[in-house]
Formats: C-alpha cells, structure tokens, sequence
C-alpha cells in the first residue's frame, strides 16, 4: 500500500471511531513535521481560493502576496495554537501530537478539493458560484470534521466535542479577522 492509501485509510478509520488509526500515521515526534508540511500545504491551497476571490471581484489586491502568505499561515496554524490549549486544559496533554497529525492531514485534503474547486473556475470550466458553495460546504464539513476528531481522539461526548469544534473554526477566524483588520485600517 503506497503512502497516500496509507493515509487516506488512517483519515477515514479516524473518523469512523476505529483506532485503528494510529497504525497509518507517524506519531512519533518525527512525524510532526509530516503535520505542519501538511499545514503549509493547506496555506498554499487557501492561497489560491484567495486568488479566485480575487479574480471574482475584478478588483486589484489590497495585500501583496507576502502579506497574503502571512495571513493564510497565521489562519492555517492557529489550530496548533487552539489544540495545544484545549488539551492542556483537558489534561490530555499526551493527544496534542496524534490530534494536530490527524487533522492537518484531513484538513489538507479536504483544502485540497477546495483549490481544485476553485483552480476549475480559474480556468473557466465552473462558474463562480458553484466553486464558492461547493468550498462553503467542504469549510462547514471542515467543522463536522473537527467536531468528530474531538470525540474519536481527544475521547470527548458530544457536548465538549461540539465546544471544541466550534473553538477550532472560532479562534481561526478571529485571528484571520484581527490580521486583516490590522491592514485594513
């Protein structure tokens, strides 16, 4: 089985509950940098549904594209900051490595169809609108995603699982707001 089944199957048993799924990832402490290479990955796939927008709008940038990277970079990273927090705080200090490893494997992967989504409106073939409610359903599984990580790896009930998930999305749109607010003014 070659790398990307690998993964893909590690993704889906945790999902589904199966633990299974420590088997298909490195969560070694070497395998944190497979995580945050999967989390540049997800920065760059944001970069170009924020080229989409922008070429949407017709209108020019307001942000170069080294500012645009440090946008993308803070939003994509914060969950490392929100998940260190949230397992600190949950005493389950020990989950912080297999928890930031498995999401930002899915998270990439599900960013992932959303740049293919909309690099298919860049080159003409979907409309606008399609692309964008196509990436808004992907950005709320995103959520559901979050949502059940917390419950299948942190070993949460539903109530804190849906706390945790909403916190993930929350604090990462915070930190995006206050980043381009500070341009903005």
């Amino acid at each position: 089985m070659n790398l990307i089944q690998t993964l893909w199957r590690g993704m889906v048993y945790a999902l589904s509950g199966n633990t299974d799924w420590r088997t298909h990832f490195n969560l070694r402490r070497n395998g944190i940098w497979a995580a945050y290479a999967a989390m540049i990955a997800g920065a760059v796939f944001y970069g170009v549904m924020a080229y989409a927008f922008q070429v949407n709008s017709g209108a020019a940038s307001q942000t170069g594209p080294a500012l645009a990277a440090i946008f993308l970079s803070v939003y994509v990273f914060s969950f490392a900051l929100y998940a260190y927090g949230a397992v600190f705080f949950l005493n389950r200090i020990d989950d912080f490595r297999p928890w930031l490893i498995v999401r930002s494997f899915i998270a990439a992967s599900l960013t992932a169809i959303m740049a293919i989504v909309f690099g298919l409106f860049l080159i003409g073939i979907l409309p606008f609108q399609i692309s964008y409610w196509a990436a808004l359903c992907l950005f709320i599984a995103q959520l559901l995603v979050d949502i059940r990580l917390a419950q299948t790896v942190l070993d949460q009930d539903w109530i804190p699982s849906i706390f945790i998930g909403i916190g993930v999305h929350v604090t990462a749109l915070i930190l995006l707001l206050g980043a381009l607010a500070s341009v903005a003014y």
